[in-house]
């Protein structure tokens, strides 16, 4: 065999040594690309986020003490001879009695006043709130008590009419919420938590003037 196919049988044998080191390589390169997108992927997903983790438990929504303004509670002209009661102090020193009387006592007041202030006229006669805390629902919260309030409102006004009466109540060393409850009694109520409620104010607030 002679020098020059020599040189062209090396050269082939070279070629082909070549491709197949080139072949043999991209499934290396393949499968190192792999990993890398599988790692993008898992940077760019979206956490889950529960809902339930952002919600307080309690029936409404209550003011951070910076936001924190009382609401215009009902201050009726006298009619009928009637005359506006004035709300009670708020309580020093917040606990699970102090918490229940005050919500009880704000209850009757609120209640007789609102009443004069939308209902009475000139055939009213007596008026009065008989309201009553069920201690066997009020609640500690992580700041302060749930309390709920129900009884009744008689009026004389040319007949004597019993109405029923109910307010739930959320009181800390901050402030003080109150809301009216749909229900008309608190008598099929689990837990102050679940109940519905409407017309909720703010009626104490520590860094505020307030009754």
């Amino acid at each position: 065999m002679n020098r020059r196919h020599v040189l062209a049988l090396l050269g082939s044998t070279l070629s082909i040594a070549g491709c197949t080191s080139r072949e043999t390589s991209s499934p290396n390169s393949t499968s190192m690309d792999t990993p890398e997108t599988t790692t993008e992927n898992q940077s760019t997903a979206s956490p889950t986020v529960s809902l339930t983790e952002s919600k307080t438990g309690l029936p409404f929504e209550t003011p951070s003490p910076k936001e924190c303004t009382v609401s215009d509670l009902p201050r009726p002209e006298p009619t009928a001879g009637l005359q506006t009661k004035d709300y009670p102090q708020y309580p020093q020193s917040v606990t699970a009695a102090s918490a229940e009387a005050y919500a009880t006592d704000f209850e009757a007041v609120y209640q007789f006043n609102s009443y004069l202030d939308t209902e009475a006229n000139s055939d009213t006669q007596e008026l009065s709130v008989d309201p009553r805390a069920d201690n066997d629902l009020s609640e500690e919260t992580t700041d302060g008590f749930l309390v709920g309030v129900e009884g009744e409102l008689s009026v004389q006004q040319g007949a004597l009419y019993d109405n029923p009466v109910t307010g739930v109540y959320h009181l800390t060393t901050e402030m003080a919420v109150r809301a009216d409850i749909e229900a008309p009694t608190l008598y099929d109520v689990g837990s102050l938590r679940s109940v519905s409620v409407t017309g909720t104010q703010t009626i104490y607030c520590r860094d505020s003037s307030s009754e």
